[in-house]
């Protein structure tokens, strides 16, 4: 957490809180319910006595309502109280900041009060978004064309990426048919055949959806046989992955001359 610049959103507070104000917003929460919800989980993340934070906390959060015009009434008495007796500025000086720094921050916040003191005349309007529906789903089966045949796959396990502020970025653990075929496969073929893990990396990017057809699932199956924790496989079929995933069996991520696993043994 830090900040990089004198700009009210210059750091890294303000981006966080931003992003959990509209993600909530956007799913249709009131805006009381996501000032409380918010701080009970800021008061988690912070150590007590770093005031800093909380202050650029407090500014995030009176922007995003200002934004969609309705700030609290204790908020921006917060703001204006933290902002007129100088305590950010004083905070910045104590830990050594330039005086051009805290001159230029000093500026930023007197505009900011002003603009909050405001009425937005053009608030964000609370417009519902649909949930996000992901591309694939656990227990997918699918195909895709390599060259001039076609091979096949099915969705082991479904998972959201944790690269940060993309909220619908998901990654997929897989397991490979070893089937090529110069037609479409049938659900019974791609059961039938053997298939291997996607070692040494158990995440597959699926091609893009328009570039692969989905054959039917297997779902129902596959709950009761795997389960991933921490990007391990534990549960009935552990041994599976223990066996054929594992970076000392495979040579290549597609070594299928190893692979003597049947897809049915996945469910």
């Amino acid at each position: 957490m830090g900040r990089w610049g004198a700009g009210i959103s210059s750091s890294d507070e303000y981006l966080d809180v931003k992003d959990e104000f509209f993600h909530r917003f956007y799913q249709g929460y009131a805006i009381s319910d996501i000032e409380y919800s918010l701080i009970e989980d800021f008061k988690r993340q912070v150590i007590d006595g770093l005031d800093n934070v909380w202050y650029e906390f407090y500014f995030a959060l009176a922007d995003c309502e200002w934004k969609c015009g309705m700030l609290s009434d204790w908020l921006l008495l917060k703001v204006e109280h933290i902002i007129t007796n100088k305590l950010s500025v004083y905070d910045f000086i104590d830990r050594l900041a330039s005086d051009s720094f805290a001159k230029a921050w000093s500026v930023t916040l007197d505009k900011f009060l002003a603009k909050i003191k405001t009425k937005n005349i053009k608030p964000i309007k609370q417009v519902i978004k649909k949930p996000y529906k992901p591309p694939f789903e656990t227990g997918d089966v699918f195909a895709y064309k390599v060259g001039d045949l076609y091979r096949a796959g099915i969705v082991v396990h479904r998972c959201q990426s944790d690269d940060g502020r993309n909220k619908f970025c998901f990654e997929y653990f897989t397991a490979i048919a070893k089937l090529e075929s110069e037609s479409i496969p049938s659900l019974s073929e791609i059961i039938k055949s053997q298939c291997h893990f996607n070692a040494p990396f158990p995440i597959f990017n699926i091609p893009p959806k328009n570039k692969v057809t989905i054959i039917g699932n297997i779902s129902s199956g596959l709950k009761t046989k795997f389960n991933i924790e921490n990007g391990k496989v534990v549960g009935e079929n552990s041994e599976v992955w223990d066996k054929y995933g594992s970076e000392e069996y495979f040579e290549t991520p597609f070594d299928f001359a190893k692979s003597d696993i049947l897809v049915s043994d996945l469910f």
